[in-house]
């Protein structure tokens, strides 16, 4: 009889835990959400930067064809080695927050699944997660501050060589 009092408690207990959230803390819940929303966040930027990189694509065909109009330049040469480069760096950044989404996406389902892990070594993960996501944000965004520059400048070699063009 001892042993189904017993049992019958601890089940009780066990339901009780269940109901007021399989025994998470309310601080436990808050950073879960809060890295949730974060995560969501950076998948944003993600697609942001995937569309920037379609712009950059778009940029190549422009200059391309700007080759094509204007003679042999050499700091049209230049122009074009710089913007592959960023290319590149564009690509590397991209990959880069997607490892970092991967990085924040694990952290809900290990705060949630298993309650061994400290809440301390999760807060950890997370601040260094987001340490990640803010240097590789900003790196990108200078980027994009690159390929302004660049786009710019491809935009005056085109209109002074129509310009010229026009002229003789």
């Amino acid at each position: 009889m001892k042993y189904k009092n017993l049992f019958a408690s601890v089940l009780i207990l066990f339901a009780f835990a269940f109901m007021s959230g399989c025994g998470q803390s309310e601080e436990q819940k808050k950073l879960a959400s809060e890295i949730e929303a974060k995560s969501k966040e950076v998948t944003e930027k993600i697609k942001a930067f995937k569309a920037k990189e379609s712009e950059l694509k778009c940029f190549q065909e422009e200059y391309d064809k700007l080759t094509k109009e204007i003679p042999e330049n050499e700091d049209l040469k230049k122009l074009a080695q710089k913007h592959s480069v960023l290319i590149g760096d564009y690509k590397k950044q991209t990959k880069a927050l997607g490892e970092v989404v991967a990085d924040i996406d694990v952290l809900p389902a290990k705060l949630q699944e298993n309650m061994r892990f400290s809440e301390e070594l999760i807060k950890e993960d997370y601040e260094k997660a987001m340490e990640k996501y803010e240097t590789a944000v900003k790196t990108a965004e200078k980027l994009v501050e690159k390929h302004q520059a660049v786009c710019d400048k491809m935009r005056s070699y085109r209109d002074e060589h129509s310009a010229n063009a026009d002229g003789k």
